[in-house]
């Protein structure tokens, strides 16, 4: 339902890979904050971002130019979901998972 989100995307106007976590936890003792690191493209050059998500740590990869990460903390069990927006362009995407429970088993 969107209660708890965190955006990532990158912003034309100031040349940066933004990571939004003023959403992302209901916990009041989180930091809420915006990260922004900058890249900028040239003349037709096309963003390219590799996002991995592990729990609470964002990694993004932008045009093997710029590589940042940051912490989140859900609070809510059903914070899982991903989603994906475009304004004033076109995106393609490719997703691939990985489920880690099979290299790092559940302790006892």
């Amino acid at each position: 339902d969107g209660q708890e989100q965190s955006r990532v995307y990158y912003d034309r106007t100031t040349g940066e890979v933004v990571v939004d976590r003023r959403q992302a936890s209901l916990n009041p003792d989180t930091t809420r904050n915006v990260v922004r690191e900058p890249l900028a493209l040239t003349d037709g050059e096309r963003l390219s971002l590799r996002i991995f998500v592990d729990r609470s740590v964002i990694e993004i990869y932008a045009n093997e130019r710029v590589c940042f990460s940051t912490r989140v903390y859900p609070t809510r069990e059903d914070s899982l979901g991903v989603g994906f927006f475009a304004r004033g362009g076109a995106v393609s995407m490719t997703i691939d998972g990985w489920d880690m429970t099979s290299i790092w088993p559940e302790e006892d």
